[in-house]
């Protein structure tokens, strides 16, 4: 009865556990993305942004108003056709700008501009969230590939402390040399409650961030689909690589956000001081009104109209809008100087993000191998141990050699992946295989 319990209670613990979703990264991300209020704050910025551009260019149309009044008089006038003490009147009147020195037509497009920045700065919380969702979560899953190497150790280490235990008994193995593996094992059972602390954190940040409540796991640490691109960066020679970088950096000046944001603000600039300079010149307004009245002592509304055409011409004082045009170019200037300090700042990291791919690339096929090496000589060094043929201190080396080789290949996995996301950010691109699509061109 007993054991019937037992397997019952196993088989609904296995359930539960079964039960755990997996979140996949592009689930994440677009959770991100529908639940991040800074994200939606910048939304409706942009929302605002159009708006107020879309009435701006309306300026550029006639204005039109419609006007009424009764007025009612106490005491009232007397006059010889008799007592007025009411009046009512009614009108339309129509204006349409014709020339305000280009202020009107600037100031739509300065409007379309700032409406254009916000739209950017959207875009670049997109991938600026993106990144950080992706640094969270290829963290996290390291995490689990340190879980479970450290596993596997702890494992080992309680297989060895068996051998141990066993050797002692036969009068094989001294009693420091049983303690050295009984303090390993411990040492493997504090650094596996250490990680998983670590892991279950990171998901806990991961969750918080995107707002997610269910119990989850993240995907498997697999980079099987990078396989072909890292054999093309492997193998690409330095003028494949210089070809690629100078490619991805006529990439990045088109479409970083950063550059963008700063070339729209030059043309800000020019249309500012363009603007400063109409300040010096003559308006033109025409406008149009017509009016109808009557009183208590008339029957009938009687209607007059009016058509006017207004000049006028700025004479004095002069200086100020003069100073305001100096201004202005010198704010010109200001935005020239901007731009081509970001564009050196992200041409700069352009280039040492390329670098890191190229050689993250590396790292993972050469921690990959190291790994194996590891392995290998772990697994002959323990025949050897079990054998009798060597000490537990040359054992416990080697498996300081395997942990290391171990964390070594899941960082180089990460840091790769972590490299085509900060490559990709930089580039202004939403989807990786944007990037990818460009690696595989270096064959051709």
């Amino acid at each position: 009865m007993k054991k019937l319990i037992l397997i019952t209670l196993i088989t609904l613990l296995t359930a539960g556990l079964s039960a755990v979703e997996v979140l996949s990264l592009d689930s994440a991300l677009k959770m991100a993305i529908t639940n991040n209020s800074e994200l939606q704050a910048s939304e409706n910025t942009m929302k605002a942004a159009e708006k107020s551009m879309q009435s701006s260019y309306l300026a550029l149309g006639p204005s039109a108003s419609l006007s009424g009044n009764k007025v009612y008089l106490d005491p009232g006038n007397v006059t010889p056709e008799g007592n007025f003490d009411e009046s009512s009147s009614y009108g339309i009147s129509a204006s349409q700008p014709i020339f305000k020195g280009g202020k009107i037509l600037l100031s739509a497009q300065i409007a379309k501009n700032t409406y254009k920045i916000q739209k950017t700065s959207y875009q670049s919380k997109v991938l600026e969230i993106t990144a950080l969702v992706e640094q969270k979560y290829f963290a996290v899953q390291g995490f689990r590939e340190q879980v479970k190497a450290l596993e596997k150790r702890l494992e080992q280490s309680t297989t060895n402390l068996d051998i141990a235990r066993a050797k002692l008994e036969a009068g094989l193995f001294s009693n420091a040399e049983f303690l050295q593996m009984r303090s390993e094992k411990l040492s493997s059972e504090l650094d596996l409650m250490n990680v998983q602390n670590a892991y279950e954190l990171g998901k806990l940040e991961l969750a918080n961030y995107l707002g997610y409540t269910a119990s989850f796991e993240v995907e498997e640490f697999d980079i099987s689909s990078f396989q072909t691109i890292m054999e093309t960066l492997k193998q690409s020679d330095l003028a494949a690589q210089k070809a690629l970088e100078n490619q991805l950096i006529e990439i990045g000046k088109e479409h970083n956000p950063t550059i963008a944001i700063s070339r729209i603000n030059i043309d800000n600039a020019q249309k500012s001081k363009t603007m400063a300079g109409g300040n010096l010149l003559p308006s033109l307004n025409l406008s149009y009104s017509y009016n109808w009245s009557n009183n208590n002592l008339e029957e009938d509304f009687e209607g007059s109209g009016s058509l006017v055409l207004a000049a006028s011409m700025p004479i004095f004082p002069l200086a100020d809008n003069a100073l305001d045009y100096q201004s202005a170019h010198y704010q010109l200037k200001s935005s020239e100087n901007n731009l081509k300090y970001t564009e050196d700042a992200i041409i700069l990291l352009i280039r040492s993000s390329c670098l890191n791919l190229f050689t993250s690339a590396r790292k993972v096929e050469s921690a990959k191998i190291n790994n194996e090496l590891a392995w290998e000589t772990w697994n002959q060094m323990r025949e050897s141990f079990e054998q009798g043929l060597i000490s537990s201190t040359d054992l416990l080396s080697t498996e300081v050699m395997v942990i290391n080789s171990d964390y070594n290949y899941i960082s180089a996995r990460q840091g790769f992946l972590e490299s085509i996301s900060n490559l990709k950010n930089l580039l202004g691109m939403e989807d990786k295989e944007q990037l990818i699509k460009y690696i595989d061109e270096m064959e051709e």
